[in-house]
């Protein structure tokens, strides 16, 4: 799955659990932010490559 269509999904899973929208829209700037870096850095796109080393 494309990383940004992971972050869509959440949005939509956030909306279920009733979170309020500015906290979506927080959570979702820090994934983006997240996306940003792991592309620059490591050419990763994907859910499926990212692996705990790229977090550290």
């Amino acid at each position: 799955m494309h990383f940004n269509d992971g972050i869509v999904e959440f949005g939509f899973d956030c909306k279920a659990r009733k979170l309020s929208d500015k906290s979506i829209s927080n959570y979702q700037k820090q994934l983006r932010y997240l996306l940003r870096y792991l592309e620059a850095e490591f050419q990763v796109n994907q859910v499926e490559e990212v692996r705990s080393f790229h977090i550290k």
